[in-house]
């Protein structure tokens, strides 16, 4: 007998070794001919049959038929092993109507056709008979919001029935792998256990359900990986449910008599609001526990979290009857509210996504983020602060905002430990969220957080060091500390050369806490190490031409006033001549009007005339003419800086240069209305390329500059912000000179503190305060895991180290090792380290307050046609 000839092109099948192979098995990989997969897909239908002994001889069975590409394979196979293998089993098809226009029409003539094809009888159950509705009926009521809900509980229902009423042993439904993975997904992987039957189809009323995006995710991971679906079905196959779980019972509804969990089913829930019309609340209601005593029914609402993330409310209602009352939501339509361990859990997750968000920008190998804006230009930012990353963020999470604001307050009051604070508070509310699951009840998490705050804090001052009697110790100290700061940020690699110049600055303000006497000017060009610190201030604005370019013992005015020609400015007016002559006696006019002003401006007696707003060519002339130094257009933070610190005032009117007498109750003094600033020399000088206008001698005597030079434009602007912090911290540490190690020494020694209160306290507050302990062991921990070291074993040494009590050991980054903070010089402000501790702690007691979380309808916008 001559062999089969074989195709021409591609495989050939790796079963029959004679067709083309036309797929790929998921399961195998092996590529095969359709007919060999139809035999192999048949054959292990019929094995799962017979080993789990699925059917027996003589039962009735209902398929689930929607006239869908699964349904119908399931159909034929069915009928088809049926026959072949003799099963004895008696078939039929049991087909839904949701009662949907154009939506189930193509779908119930394809059940009809297979009614005929495979000789299996066909019921078909609608919405209408059963429940006496159509979804087309429903979503005229309800509107498309939540209508899945009454669809998938009717429909699983409308099976039930059904079958009932085909008096069948066992009804089956056909779904792909696909549709199982989605089950995992959509079920037991977000712990929704006891619903793990459904049965759903693409639907005109819900094109964009969640189920709609699982599928997609399903879908891009068979693209990428066949075998990822599969995976997935085994992950479901291999949830185990603890015994700790309490699952639902099955038994019947009290009303209806069909499967329930509850003594009500859900279906006669939903059909009961709709049949009351108020079908809010049988949306809302997931289950609930009657008690029928007497005619008057009284019974508790108990309610839970839907499937489809519904947030809903718990009364307590009365009923005149045996049949439930609806009660409509107290709230708007689009309010939300989450109650109870819920809400917790989303301020537990907000707070720590915060925390995780800037962690890895900790410690002096801090990472950077780069913050790109949706707005015009894109602009980005270059930075590691977290302050400056935070107030970046648009954040939903009212937790997540709580964060964002300790950090904002903490770099209004230190400047420093922006990060820390949200770090160290994110490791509370992380392991506050292990004593909630552990049945710690939050009020006693936070009585132990307190107690723990308080031993801290007390351990930290017992081991300050405060330098400020010896000037030359203490001007060490604010070094050290501002090398500490700047050791995270961007100027690192010149720490010290900054640090230097932050410290001059400083130490010129006197005890001041006021910066801004201190200018910060950013000039492109050069290299970081050509900053420098100027006496005096230095106003980024050029001489205009014909101007004197230096004037000694100026008097200056500062204003903020319009120096262009006095036009009419009433809006609309016009102004109609007869002949030119009348216009240039009105150019005259205008003309002379600017030169009063110019002249009451010179008669208070100043060399410099510096100008928020525009001077026109006109009155420039007339200051040139006057020998006084006119500067226009000066930003209006330079102008009030430049007031302040030569002791003036910003002026706008001018008419009395002379001094007045202004009564007073008890007093009667001369004063002038306008107040003139003074400085020994205005020049200008050059900074790279540009010009700039020099102002020294000023009346301020503390007020300096610090010009930045740099690369880049964001290369000087991390720069500004790391300086500030530095001058932040440093005129704190002025106030307050109590001085601490740095490099997590401070972390450790109120560690240890916390771990000894613990040992002391009894009862559930000592594992809050052991908590409380591991949270402060994160930062150190961090700032390791940063550097790239072994984070356990740095963490293990500082311990052993710390139980001396004099140790100085701490995080040295630089060797990767434990060093000695004091002989490293590592230093930090206690100020700083106070305001993280206890902003943290008091941050993180709010959050673990909260039991419920209410979001507000927003509000409509009015329609104005």
């Amino acid at each position: 007998m001559a062999a089969a000839a074989k195709p021409k092109g591609g495989k050939l099948c790796s079963i029959c070794n004679e067709r083309r192979a036309a797929l790929k098995r998921p399961k195998t990989l092996e590529q095969i001919c359709r007919e060999c997969f139809y035999s192999v897909f048949e054959d292990e239908i019929h094995n799962v049959i017979v080993e789990n002994q699925l059917f027996k001889p003589g039962e009735r069975i209902a398929i689930g038929a929607s006239g869908g590409k699964d349904s119908t394979v399931l159909a034929y196979v069915l009928s088809e092993l049926n026959r072949r293998h003799n099963y004895g089993l008696d078939l039929f098809l049991l087909s839904v109507d949701e009662g949907i226009t154009g939506y189930r029409d193509d779908s119930l003539e394809t059940v009809k056709r297979n009614e005929i094809q495979y000789g299996l009888p066909l019921k078909v159950v609608s919405y209408k008979e059963l429940y006496g509705w159509t979804m087309d009926e429903i979503v005229k009521l309800i509107g498309l919001k939540n209508n899945c809900t009454f669809c998938g509980v009717f429909r699983r229902q409308a099976l039930d029935r059904g079958a009932a009423l085909l008096k069948v042993d066992k009804l089956v439904t056909g779904h792909n792998a696909d549709d199982i993975a989605e089950t995992v997904l959509l079920n037991i992987l977000r712990g929704d256990i006891a619903r793990l039957d459904y049965f759903s189809t693409e639907c005109i009323y819900s094109p964009n359900a969640y189920r709609g995006f699982a599928r997609e995710f399903i879908k891009d991971l068979e693209r990428m990986r066949p075998r990822a679906i599969l995976d997935i079905i085994k992950s479901g196959e291999d949830f185990r449910i603890s015994a700790s779980t309490k699952m639902p019972e099955q038994g019947n509804c009290e009303r209806c008599g069909y499967i329930s969990s509850q003594k009500w089913c859900k279906a006669c829930v939903l059909l009961e609001g709709l049949n009351r019309g108020l079908p809010k609340l049988a949306n809302n209601v997931e289950h609930w526990t009657s008690d029928v005593r007497t005619a008057n029914l009284h019974c508790l609402l108990e309610v839970s979290l839907l499937e489809n993330h519904c947030r809903i409310f718990g009364f307590r209602v009365y009923f005149s009857a045996s049949v439930p009352m609806a009660i409509e939501s107290l709230f708007k339509d689009e309010a939300t509210e989450e109650k109870g361990e819920r809400a917790r859990m989303a301020s537990f997750i907000g707070a720590m996504a915060i925390a995780d968000l800037v962690k890895t920008t900790l410690g002096p190998k801090g990472m950077d983020k780069i913050l790109q804006s949706t707005g015009r230009g894109h602009s980005v930012t270059v930075t590691n602060d977290g302050a400056t990353i935070l107030k970046s963020l648009h954040i939903d999470n009212p937790a997540a905002k709580v964060l964002v604001d300790i950090s904002k307050v903490q770099d209004d009051e230190v400047g420093d430990g922006t990060t820390s604070v949200v770090v160290l508070a994110g490791e509370l509310l992380r392991e506050a969220e292990k004593l909630v699951n552990s049945k710690i009840h939050p009020m006693t998490i936070i009585a132990g957080y307190r107690m723990a705050a308080e031993a801290a804090r007390n351990a930290l001052l017992a081991r300050v060091m405060d330098n400020k009697q010896d000037a030359e110790k203490f001007k060490e100290d604010l070094v050290k500390i501002a090398m500490t700061t700047l050791s995270s940020k961007i100027l690192s690699q010149d720490k010290e050369h900054f640090a230097t110049l932050a410290v001059d600055a400083v130490m010129r303000l006197k005890g001041s806490t006021n910066l801004e006497s201190i200018q910060i000017i950013k000039k492109p060009g050069g290299s970081l190490k050509d900053s420098f610190l100027d006496e005096g201030f230095i106003l980024d604005k050029k001489i205009g031409v014909g101007q004197p370019k230096r004037i000694e013992n100026a008097k200056i005015l500062v204003a903020n006033t319009a120096m262009d020609t006095d036009k009419v400015k009433i809006y609309g007016a016009r102004v109609r001549v007869d002949s030119m002559a009348k216009v240039a006696e009105i150019e005259g006019a205008e003309k002379e009007k600017m030169r009063e002003k110019v002249q009451k401006i010179i008669n208070h007696g100043i060399n410099c005339f510096v100008n928020r707003q525009l001077i026109y060519n006109f009155p420039e002339e007339l200051f040139a003419d006057a020998g006084v130094l006119a500067i226009e257009h000066a930003d209006f933070d330079g102008i009030e800086r430049l007031a302040l610190v030569t002791g003036g005032e910003i002026a706008s009117t001018f008419d009395n240069p002379e001094s007045v007498k202004l009564g007073h109750c008890r007093l009667i003094e001369e004063i002038m209305i306008v107040k003139l600033g003074h400085c020994r020399l205005i020049e200008e000088i050059m900074i790279g390329e540009d010009k700039l206008i020099h102002f020294s001698g000023v009346e301020m005597g503390q007020a300096c500059t610090i010009v930045l030079r740099g690369a880049s434009p964001h290369m000087l602007d991390e720069a500004e912000r790391s300086l500030h912090d530095a001058l932040c911290v440093l005129s704190q540490t002025v106030n307050d000179s109590r001085v601490l190690l740095g490099g997590g020494w401070p972390e450790m020694v109120m560690a240890k503190a916390v771990d000894e209160l613990a040992r002391r306290t009894p009862g559930k507050r000592s594992h809050a305060i052991e908590a409380f302990s591991r949270a402060l062991v994160a930062i150190p921990t961090t700032i390791a895991d940063n550097a790239g070291l072994d984070s356990a074993e740095m963490i293990a040494q500082l311990r052993a180290e710390h139980q001396n009590e004099e140790s100085s050991a701490g995080i040295d980054v630089i060797s990767g090792s434990v060093g000695n903070m004091a002989d490293l010089g590592i230093s930090e402000a206690f100020k700083v380290k106070q305001a993280v501790l206890l902003s943290a702690t008091e941050a993180a007691e709010m959050i673990l307050r909260v039991d419920e979380i209410i979001t507000c309808a927003p509000r409509q916008r009015e329609d104005r046609m």
